[in-house]
């Protein structure tokens, strides 16, 4: 199948989503990211704002310190991080994002910056589906992070279709279970 063709059911699906259930499977993910993020430490977390019912990060967000906490803002071709202090803007797709402040910029990238990337699905060698703009590919293909991927487990699938300039993530996590990418 090809790649529009399954983004259109899988948002199709997920838009589907009673919010209670919504809200109940984002909270059980929520408490299986601070189950795994037991032990480790991370000097910049990067977030995301929910969008078209992907799982919602904010009760983890508000444990996490304000000034180690980043959200992507795309800038052409490519995103850049910013931490926030609560107020996002709505850009040209509908995502919110923070306000590009120089001084709120992330601007250096290691091993201990978790990335947490959503998707419409995941598969079970950790590769993703998302919407095909390529943002998470090309920042993966320069930077070397702690990848995490989130969705919610009716959208975990056996194997996506890929692409050469696809990049799996490291570990996804879903509302009931996580899986480390097979090496």
């Amino acid at each position: 199948m090809h790649k529009a063709t399954l983004r259109k059911q899988l948002l199709q699906k997920r838009l589907a989503m009673p919010e209670s259930e919504w809200c109940d499977k984002s909270q059980k993910l929520v408490q299986q990211l601070l189950t795994w993020m037991k032990g480790q430490t991370f000097d910049h977390y990067i977030l995301y704002r929910s969008f078209r019912r992907e799982p919602s990060l904010e009760q983890l967000a508000a444990l996490l310190p304000v000034q180690a906490t980043y959200y992507p803002r795309i800038q052409g071709q490519s995103m850049d991080f910013y931490s926030s202090s609560g107020a996002f803007v709505t850009n040209r797709f509908g995502l919110e994002e923070p306000e590009p402040h120089p001084a709120h910029q992330l601007l250096t990238f290691s091993p201990k910056t978790l990335l947490i990337i959503p998707a419409l699905a995941y598969d079970h060698r950790c590769f993703r589906l998302g919407y095909g703009g390529g943002f998470f590919d090309r920042f993966l293909a320069h930077h070397k992070v702690t990848t995490l991927g989130v969705c919610f487990e009716a959208f975990l699938v056996n194997e996506l279709p890929t692409e050469p300039h696809d990049h799996p993530v490291q570990s996804v996590s879903t509302d009931s279970r996580f899986l480390t990418a097979p090496p």
